[in-house]
């Protein structure tokens, strides 16, 4: 077992073991708040052995994926917690995930177990309906979160039975499985182990000196590495407390902070520039948290202009990082108390090796703009690999760096700046976009001849979606045909906002290549939203709360 690791003592190398520490120590400790609700560790602990013991009745066996389609609830932390301890791989997620979408998350994933929401069914009773391969996954339903006491998994799936015993993972067995945009191509399951999880509270909290207690409102869903795999061992680890929601929204978003008591709060640029929208009548003294802990975007005015107007808006100190989930979500850090530079994402501090590259893997002087390379210099802290990707593992982590597709530069202080990304792939609303999934959704209407899709700044930060596309004469495909398309098939963060049919691509003239950088000049035209309703949800208010977003 791992004692020691840049001067912290660790009670476990193992998220499950550190729950099993923390319950032992203090199990009375009030540790979860969801929507009004507090949850102590005790309960949590009750709630997490029947879900293991249901699970390992069904035949779950340590190694398997237990894939969850679940809005953040306390029976989903329960889910959580039951894999972490029992070696169950927890792999969540989006709900926000359309047809298209769950098809193939389901396939590449091949679970022994699903766990869904009620209100997820539609689309999971869909998508199974239409592929007998997917038929085999044994499922429960859980039911809409009522309240302590109330209704949890459906068709009596709890007993009264608990599993007993210990964690029985190893700091290097694999934890979750996350999807993310990858660098090319479709999304790709980044598998985590368990001291990753570890490592990434430990690296928070280095950022400031904060207090005994602090409580954590993480706005985040859990399909995201963040607000599970480092917020929530954040507070387990260091006695604070975890609050986090259902789903963002920004017009709760202050109430919501103050009934938890927040001092420390997460949202992203992209989310937090739509709290300008909302919260007109609001002075800083009013709000209780103190810090603003997120990715704040990079080295472009709109993300920096956000940043500071929150700050000034909500009286909060803001403290941004480099990340991503292949490498760990807190691979360069701001330090409080150390200058902040708007714009850097900080500095390694002694957890890696953060380089500038050329198109060879060759460091590039200070200044000049290159590939983020970035090498661990402790074991079980940066992913595991892509699953049934090997190629493109070792693709990505190639000469043992991991080659993150993303852009940047050193200052002459040491200060990472990002400024783009290298890859396939953009950030809408604090989610990544792999653009070949949306290039190949809008390439299969059959007038459609090529199609391009790229990133286009947001006013609200981050980017935006837009879809340049040629069609085969005689062709009556609108712009608008397209967005409908998408978002019947697509999560709403992946459909474009902006869709323009052009006569020919621009080409080069040697290798008559596409010219995706020319394309970026076009007129974006109006925004286009999905005139359809979506498909297969049974929830009314789902696309509502999804706009929020």
């Amino acid at each position: 077992m791992i004692r020691e690791i840049m001067g912290h003592t660790l009670v476990s190398d193992t998220l499950g073991g550190s729950f099993d520490w923390a319950v032992a120590d203090h199990p009375d400790r009030e540790f979860a708040w969801f929507e009004d609700e507090v949850y102590t560790l005790a309960e949590l602990d009750d709630m997490a052995r029947q879900v293991g013991a249901a699970l390992a009745r069904d035949g779950v066996e340590p190694g398997d994926r237990v894939a969850v389609l679940m809005y953040p609830s306390p029976w989903h932390l329960a889910v959580l917690l039951a894999c972490a301890r029992q070696g169950f791989v927890w792999c969540p997620l989006n709900v926000a995930l359309a047809r298209n979408d769950l098809t193939y998350s389901l396939d590449d994933l091949e679970p022994a177990f699903l766990l869904v929401d009620d209100d997820l069914t539609g689309t999971v009773d869909l998508v199974v309906a239409e592929h007998q391969r997917l038929q085999s996954i044994p499922q429960v339903r859980c039911a809409t979160h009522s309240g302590k006491g109330g209704p949890n998994f459906s068709d009596g799936w709890l007993t009264s039975d608990r599993w007993q015993g210990a964690c029985v993972a190893s700091a290097s067995d694999s934890f979750a499985i996350v999807y993310s945009g990858g660098t090319t191509g479709r999304p790709k399951g980044i598998e985590i182990s368990q001291f990753y999880c570890l490592s990434a509270a430990l690296r928070l909290s280095e950022m400031a000196d904060f207090d005994e207690h602090e409580t954590f409102f993480s706005v985040l869903q859990f399909s995201h590495a963040w607000t599970p795999i480092t917020i929530m061992p954040f507070c387990l680890i260091f006695d604070h407390t975890f609050a986090f929601w259902r789903w963002w929204s920004a017009g709760q978003f202050v109430e919501a902070a103050h009934s938890c008591g927040a001092t420390i709060v997460d949202p992203y640029a992209g989310m937090a520039s739509t709290l300008f929208l909302s919260q007109d009548e609001f002075t800083p003294e009013a709000f209780p948290a103190t810090r603003g802990v997120a990715g704040w975007g990079g080295d472009e005015e709109a993300s920096k202009r956000i940043r500071h107007q929150f700050e000034d808006r909500f009286g909060v100190h803001t403290l941004q990082m480099y990340s991503l989930t292949e490498v760990g979500p807190l691979a360069c850090v701001e330090w409080e108390g150390e200058e902040r530079r708007f714009g850097s994402s900080g500095k390694p501090r002694g957890w890696y090796d953060v380089i500038i590259a050329d198109d060879e893997g060759m460091p590039l002087a200070q200044g000049e703009v290159g590939e983020i390379l970035v090498h661990p210099r402790f074991p079980n802290i940066i992913a595991k690999g892509y699953i049934n990707r090997a190629e493109d593992t070792l693709q990505t982590w190639r000469d043992l760096w991991v080659h993150t597709g993303d852009l940047g530069y050193f200052d002459p202080d040491g200060y990472l700046y990002f400024v783009g990304r290298q890859g396939h792939f953009l950030r809408r609303r604090g989610e990544l976009v792999s653009v070949s999934e949306v290039e190949a959704l809008i390439a299969d209407l059959d007038e459609v001849r090529e199609v391009v899709v790229f990133a286009v700044p947001s006013e609200m930060g981050e980017d935006d979606i837009m879809a340049v596309l040629t069609l085969h004469p005689p062709s009556t495909l609108m712009p608008q045909d397209v967005v409908d398309h998408c978002a019947n098939e697509l999560a709403a963060f992946k459909v474009p906002l902006y869709v323009r049919v052009v006569d020919d691509m621009p080409r080069s003239a040697t290798k008559q290549e596409i010219e995706r950088f020319r394309l970026v000049d076009l007129p974006r035209g109006e925004p286009l939203r999905a005139t359809k309703p979506r498909v297969a949800t049974s929830n009314p208010n789902a696309q509502t709360q999804r706009d929020d977003a």
